[in-house]
């Protein structure tokens, strides 16, 4: 009997230490379209919405589109009268992949303690092998670039890039 309650009690060790690992990517902005681009718009413009055609931050003339078939997190400026969207300007843009994918991809690449590859990202987030490729190396160049990974680095060319309770710093 003794045996079987030691048993038990690993087994909970395990379960506990599996669900520990998994509960970074248990955050809803990995998993829904619309919680990641909440998430993105909350760090990219901590003051409201910002044009990046005209710069406008007039909260009262940048208003949010909605319908049926429109896009998520589309918003339209009325300085400018363009359309635009979080993704715009940033490592995002222009890519057909969904963005709480992106922000998986992103948090396994910076969470590993090794690079890893476009085929492990593949299984990692489930995407086809061009995608993967696409997504490791938009992320790896924005890493090398003067940008930012959302923006531009605000503190003087000196890049920190925080992940759980490490991080990784870069001055140029």
């Amino acid at each position: 009997m003794l045996s079987s309650a030691n048993q038990v009690a690993k087994g909970n060790q395990k379960a506990s230490a599996a669900t520990t690992m998994d509960s970074i990517l248990i955050a809803p902005h990995f998993h829904n379209e619309q919680a990641a681009y909440d998430y993105i718009e909350a760090r990219l413009w901590p003051n409201g919405p910002v044009c990046p055609h005209c710069g406008n931050a007039n909260p009262k003339r940048v208003y949010t589109l909605k319908g049926k078939t429109t896009r998520i997190g589309l918003r339209k400026c009325a300085e400018c009268k363009k359309p635009f969207n979080v993704k715009l300007g940033t490592l995002f843009e222009g890519s057909h992949c969904p963005l709480h994918i992106w922000l998986q991809a992103i948090q396994l690449m910076y969470s590993s303690k090794q690079y890893i590859s476009s085929r492990q990202l593949q299984s990692a987030v489930s995407v086809s092998k061009r995608a993967a490729w696409v997504l490791v190396h938009r992320i790896r160049g924005s890493l090398g670039s003067k940008d930012d990974l959302f923006s531009a680095p605000a503190n003087g060319g000196i890049k920190t890039v925080e992940v759980d309770k490490s991080s990784a710093r870069r001055e140029r």
